[in-house]
């Protein structure tokens, strides 16, 4: 949103974390790049892991907690703020919002990006993958029902990545108005695509002299999801029956949360499924640009979603402005059925959570792997409302109305 949140009337100051005091950062400087440098950016330190990590004390937002109060507390004083906005899945960092509309003033709003409190049974097989481990995913969802309650009713909006956060929140809160939570999935950038292309890749089988197809699949991946699963059995039938070329490639990008990048269990579900060679996967993240010219690169892009409903996956539109044909494969309830239809995607496969792994790998195959499937490429009149300058139009719209702002005439600006 930084390049244009003046557009539609917002001047913006950024508070944030050093990013080497992040543990297994993946460091981007290439996205400082993509603002104006004139934006008014603070940054603060964090309490060093070798101290913490003795009391089991890792995560950031706890680390840097008392540096961003500081720091914002210092801004507070010498500038006028008409909000604050806190984007984040480290959600502690939220707690700060109640403080400063109390000692300051300022009204907030907040991002989810992921849900903070879960309604998941805390030893469900999805939770004992939370990055942490199990213990202390039970731990932070103590917090989350501690915390989030009063946090987020004193929120003057909430912005939410899925449609099913708003319904949490309704179910939970019943106080909240309707009107308090606004809709808005991660938008494209034009600009970003532009700069991965000039970049090297450095996987062989993206090389531009390839003799076959590479599919590309960037983003977290568990062998426990229904999609994962039907993807590879699909395909491997697909490889058995002759129908793909067996020089096509699939690419898994970042499958991990693991900062130095976990064990490659998509390539060990493919081994055994006897299409190990077919398959590469890279466990680690890696830096945004360079998966975004790994889309850019690929054949096609692939898309899996997890067995929740609730799941919606932040680089839809992100893929869908690559302009290549996609495969998705989703739960039938989750956002991004309806998101994919309107963009004319056909490689479109739902499930419930029901679905038998075989059923939904025999609709994948009818879907993808026959030779009369169609590829659709999405509609690139459809993606307009999903690039950054409508999606930051929608976000400043939300922000003028939550808090009673009329949209600021040219030339003058709110300060969030």
């Amino acid at each position: 949103m930084l390049p244009h949140l003046r557009a539609f009337g917002w001047e913006p100051v950024v508070l944030a974390v050093e990013p080497g005091a992040i543990e297994g950062a993946v460091i981007e400087p290439l996205l400082e790049k993509t603002y104006p440098a004139d934006i008014e950016v603070h940054r603060v330190g964090a309490l060093p892991l070798k101290w913490t990590r003795r009391i089991g004390m890792g995560t950031i937002a706890l680390r840097s907690y008392l540096q961003l109060r500081r720091a914002g507390d210092a801004l507070m004083r010498s500038q006028r703020f008409d909000a604050v906005f806190i984007s984040t899945a480290q959600f502690m960092a939220m707690a700060l919002g109640p403080r400063w509309k109390r000692r300051f003033g300022v009204r907030y709003v907040l991002d989810f990006q992921d849900p903070w409190r879960t309604d998941h049974p805390t030893e469900s097989l999805e939770s004992s993958h939370a990055p942490g481990g199990s213990w202390k995913y039970r731990l932070s969802q103590k917090q989350a029902r501690w915390c989030e309650p009063h946090i987020v009713r004193e929120a003057a909006g909430n912005i939410c990545v899925s449609p099913e956060y708003p319904r949490q929140f309704a179910r939970r809160y019943p106080a909240i108005p309707e009107d308090r939570c606004a809709v808005l999935p991660f938008a494209a950038s034009e600009t970003d695509f532009a700069v991965a292309k000039n970049l090297p890749v450095r996987f062989p089988a993206l090389a531009p002299d390839r003799t076959a197809e590479t599919w590309v699949y960037a983003g977290i991946a568990r062998t426990d999801w229904l999609s994962v699963q039907a993807f590879l059995a699909a395909f491997a039938d697909a490889l058995a029956s002759g129908r793909i070329d067996p020089r096509t490639r699939v690419l898994f990008v970042g499958t991990t949360y693991a900062p130095g990048g976990g064990p490659a269990s998509i390539k060990a579900l493919a081994e055994s499924l006897g299409i190990g060679s077919q398959i590469e996967e890279h466990p680690a993240r890696v830096p945004f640009f360079e998966a975004l010219g790994c889309l850019e690169r690929a054949d096609a892009i692939l898309l899996f979603g997890s067995n929740d409903s609730s799941y919606t996956a932040s680089k839809l539109f992100t893929c869908a402005l690559a302009g290549k044909p996609i495969l998705a494969v989703f739960h039938e309830d989750s956002s991004v059925p309806g998101a994919l239809r309107a963009l004319g995607v056909t490689g479109l496969v739902t499930f419930s959570t029901k679905t038998p792994v075989s059923e939904l790998a025999s609709s994948v195959s009818r879907t993808w792997f026959d030779p009369s499937s169609a590829r659709a490429i999405p509609l690139a009149s459809e993606l307009q409302p999903h690039l950054a300058p409508a999606m930051t139009q929608s976000f400043c719209a939300a922000l003028d109305a939550w808090l009673g702002l009329a949209p600021a005439p040219s030339g003058q600006m709110n300060a969030p």
